[in-house]
């Protein structure tokens, strides 16, 4: 695996700064696994293995020019190119066969993806207490998938998913004597083009524009120094992904073959939040609870395979619209001179409506209350002035969909920062899920009674360097710059999937 990043700033003066950056990352890796099934009685059915041979080429390019008029009154463009091409060749036993050795299943699948993306920044005090924040942005993301097995199943096909978004948002900020208040709305048209083809059967193509206006407000009531209260509403969007959409079937396990829906409609959500905060000696509590509207929830689901009496398909699916609940607790607070920590817990309450049979059109609705709770904490320590050391835990609690039963998953994570080269240079070490407990592992009764543990590679090992260039006059012009990208953060919440 090889990665490298370069970035570059230029100060051409007091009011123009110019900068660039480009990642080159390039992996080539060989993953050996088993899909092990067994049935009621516990006898093995299949103990196939699992062959996968991934090369990997990413590569991104960003540009960025900023023009300050003067103190709070600038504008940004940038650009963004990215090129992913991930080339997968996998090799799989056949499903209930004798421990041959004989690799029967044969997939070779290809993505190649590239995005642009192009947007303008405008922000400008109205008066002293006044902001106008204004922008515009265009998105193109275009993936192209190719897939050469030998799967009776399936036969020899290509997939192309290109999607467009043109998009701008208004921001009004203004700052009372007690109240801060932000205002502002999000306009995008949103254009996607489809086409399947698969080898003797005819071609397919998608097509669908979404026109959506994403309005938000923030309030804010600080009535004493100690005190805050927090009123907000927003509306975003959560679009499939690219295996989600992808109609290709690809081998997962013996008894399971993943397929994508590319008719998979974006899931919008509407959430109002009421948060409060009370500072205290050495840090800070905040409590609060929201509420949120789904519409078109996106879920997984599987269905009995019509190919194959004892496999499944998985998918994904549109469900019905839902409401959801909670609570949420967080606290930052300094333990001691050398500790301090961030923890935060919530819990809400969703009650999730759909179809799973796909094969049936007269299948029963289902319903099911999903309630979880969930809880983080992240712990610094500060060894010496150079050396600092993380600490990072994490519980998700037991979940519930309409057909599967989620046991609880925890998390470990370790990490330290060491700086040398006088303070210019940083060593990074971190060890993620030390314990090796992030295992999701289910129960199902529908399609089938069945049960299964999926581990994936959760505990990983990195060590990085970085150094900085430049200082004095630079560093503060950074710092400036890092004001004015927090004036930008609400603006930025407008910039959805």
């Amino acid at each position: 695996m090889s990665f490298i990043k370069i970035r570059c700033r230029r100060y051409i003066d007091d009011k123009n700064t110019f900068s660039f950056y480009t990642t080159q990352n390039w992996s080539d890796n060989t993953v050996n696994g088993t899909a092990k099934i067994t049935d009621v009685s516990g006898t093995i059915v299949s103990n196939a293995p699992n062959v996968q041979n991934l090369d990997s080429k990413n590569q991104t390019y960003n540009v960025n020019y900023t023009h300050e008029f003067e103190k709070g009154h600038n504008i940004e463009f940038e650009s963004t190119f990215s090129i992913n091409k991930t080339p997968q060749y996998l090799l799989n036993q056949d499903f209930i066969q004798p421990d041959n050795g004989n690799l029967n299943y044969f997939n070779d699948i290809s993505n190649e993806r590239n995005n642009v993306l192009f947007n303008i920044d405008y922000t400008k005090p109205i008066s002293k207490k006044g902001k106008l924040e204004l922008g515009l942005e265009y998105r193109e993301d275009n993936t192209e998938n190719t897939n050469i097995t030998n799967q009776e199943f399936s036969n020899n096909s290509s997939f192309t998913y290109n999607r467009k978004i043109y998009s701008g948002y208004v921001n009004y900020g203004h700052q009372f004597e007690k109240i801060a208040m932000q205002i502002g709305a999000r306009i995008e048209q949103f254009n996607v083009e489809g086409n399947f083809n698969e080898v003797s059967k005819p071609s397919e193509d998608v097509e669908d524009e979404i026109f959506t206006i994403y309005p938000s407000a923030f309030f804010t009531y600080t009535p004493s120094e100690k005190n805050q209260f927090q009123l907000s509403y927003s509306k975003r969007v959560d679009r499939p992904n690219i295996q989600q959409v992808n109609p290709i079937r690809e081998w997962s396990t013996p008894l399971i073959t993943s397929v994508g829906n590319e008719f998979l409609d974006p899931q919008f959500t509407n959430s109002i939040e009421l948060n409060y905060t009370r500072k205290v000696k050495g840090g800070s509590i905040t409590f609060g609870g929201f509420y949120r509207n789904i519409k078109d929830v996106i879920s997984r689901v599987t269905y009995q395979d019509p190919t194959n009496p004892d496999g499944q398909i998985l998918t994904f699916q549109n469900f019905d619209d839902t409401n959801a609940y909670g609570l949420e607790l967080s606290a930052s607070y300094r333990i001691a001179k050398w500790w301090r920590a961030n923890a935060s817990t919530d819990f809400y309450a969703q009650k999730q409506f759909g179809v799973t049979d796909l094969n049936n059109p007269d299948a029963e609705r289902l319903e099911v209350q999903n309630e979880v709770f969930n809880a983080r904490i992240s712990n610094s320590f500060t060894v010496s002035e150079k050396l600092k050391l993380q600490l990072f835990a994490m519980y998700r609690g037991e979940n519930q969909d309409i057909q599967w039963k989620i046991d609880p998953m925890a998390m470990v994570n370790i990490g330290a920062d060491y700086s040398v080269l006088k303070g210019k240079g940083n060593i990074t070490f971190r060890v993620n899920d030390i314990f090796k407990t992030m295992k999701f592992k289910f129960d199902s009764s529908n399609p089938f009674v069945q049960n299964g543990q999926f581990n994936w590679e959760s505990r990983t090992t990195y060590l990085g360097f970085s150094y900085r260039f430049g200082g004095g006059k630079n560093r503060a012009k950074q710092e400036d710059k890092g004001i004015l990208m927090k004036n930008k953060a609400v603006a930025d919440l407008f910039k959805t999937k």
